[in-house]
């Protein structure tokens, strides 16, 4: 994908990990009060700790986009159970729009396919537009139950923990051949 003018996407730096947070925050800011959310609650002192993002860059699994060389938005997670699992893509609302978080996670799967990924596999939230349906649009489907893992059972026991309402909440994956 071609992306617009003075854009790009690189493999995150440490140098990066300390600018990613608040372009965290002003995303995450976008749940804050969404009726699909239900009884669930949005913590936004939940970001990713700048140590944890380090990880990801010495794992290699740290995708940032930047704007004029600043860092706008970022894609990381983690290899679990053989799948690449997508734990956080964000693009800072300023630049929203221009299918930016949609280069994000391309790369991000090309990156995980190119390096052995059976599967990308996420978890997100079933009603917000920009989360389950979107995803769906860029050839995700739902995992039903059935089809977790042993990871998948216990980060939706966590995220159930954290305050968020299961019942809202959804793990969805891309394999190969959705490509």
């Amino acid at each position: 994908m071609t992306l617009p003018e003075g854009y790009a996407i690189r493999p995150g730096t440490l140098e990066d990990c300390p600018k990613l947070p608040p372009i965290e925050l002003a995303a995450a800011r976008q749940f804050v009060g969404r009726p699909e959310l239900g009884a669930s609650t949005y913590d936004l002192s939940r970001l990713a700790p700048v140590e944890f993002i380090e990880g990801r860059v010495r794992d290699g699994l740290l995708f940032v986009l930047t704007y004029k060389d600043e860092p706008v938005g970022f894609a990381f997670g983690t290899w679990e159970e053989g799948d690449l699992y997508l734990g956080e893509v964000d693009v800072h609302p300023d630049h929203a729009g221009k299918r930016l978080g949609k280069a994000l996670i391309e790369t991000y799967t090309a990156h995980g396919f190119a390096n052995g990924a059976a599967r990308i596999t996420l978890s997100t939230f079933t009603e917000i537009p920009w989360n389950r349906p979107y995803y769906e649009r860029l050839g995700f489907r739902v995992l039903p139950e059935s089809e977790w893992n042993e990871f998948m059972r216990k980060d939706m026991a966590g995220q159930a923990k954290a305050g968020l309402d299961p019942s809202k909440r959804c793990f969805m994956m891309l394999g190969r051949k959705e490509l």
